[in-house]
């Protein structure tokens, strides 16, 4: 059996596990479907952090908009980048000249009309079913935030095009790996307070911990003051692992 574990020691977030499975031997290129149905493309990059290597992944822009998410209330997923310990180094900048990062950016989606992209790229029946898994406990989580139904939510940052892009490119790479069984350590969410659209909320956030509630894997407080686990890794592991 052929056995993925996730090293959960300091968090996941989307970028963060799309990095892992590249750097685990998954073949970028199997992100086109993503590229050729949303106005992003993936930029795979290295980066060396206490004398470590990593593969880094930014989503990016192809039209130029802007792509900030400050104070998002979902899933803060590039919000690693000033200390990324996971994949990216503290000189690692995102200089695209013109090019924006797409973090948050692009149309905002309720749960159905994400659904609808997601099955509008052809993707392979279990690389579909894995994206649509993790945007259902996605949707679910915030759906319990807010007290509303499932079909009634409105996805902010979430249903933004890079939220789709990691989702569904961690699904692509992981099926490119071809394993038979993917595990966890314990997942670090680090501490503190995140300050969301909504508001300052405590981390883990709530949608993050929604998902945690529902998942196979354990999750503890620390070993730092900021947000490791976002809700779009946790769904995404919650999926997989």
């Amino acid at each position: 059996m052929r056995t993925l574990v996730f090293d959960g020691r300091t968090g996941a977030a989307g970028d963060m596990i799309c990095a892992a499975l590249i750097a685990a031997g998954a073949d970028p290129a199997v992100l086109s479907p993503v590229e050729r149905r949303l106005p992003v493309r993936y930029e795979v990059g290295e980066t060396t952090k206490n004398g470590i290597h990593a593969v880094t992944v930014d989503v990016v822009l192809d039209d130029g908009a802007e792509g900030s998410s400050q104070g998002s209330d979902h899933d803060h997923t590039h919000s690693h980048d000033d200390d990324h310990t996971h994949s990216h180094d503290d000189d690692h900048t995102h200089s695209h000249d013109d090019r924006a990062l797409a973090e948050g950016a692009g149309v905002h989606r309720s749960y159905p009309e994400v659904v609808e992209v997601v099955e509008s790229m052809d993707l392979p029946e279990p690389v579909e079913s894995t994206a649509l898994d993790a945007f259902e406990r996605l949707g679910r989580a915030e759906a319990s935030v807010h007290g509303i139904d499932l079909e009634a939510t409105h996805f902010h940052e979430v249903g933004a095009d890079d939220a789709i892009a990691d989702i569904v490119g961690a699904a692509l790479l992981l099926a490119d790996l071809d394993v038979d069984r993917v595990v966890t350590t314990p997942v670090a969410t680090g501490g503190g307070e995140v300050e969301m659209s909504h508001g300052v909320y405590p981390i883990p956030s709530p949608a993050t911990t929604g998902i945690v509630a529902a998942a196979d894997f354990d999750v503890y407080g620390g070993p730092i003051e900021r947000e490791l686990l976002t809700p779009t890794g946790a769904a995404i592991l919650a999926a997989i692992a």
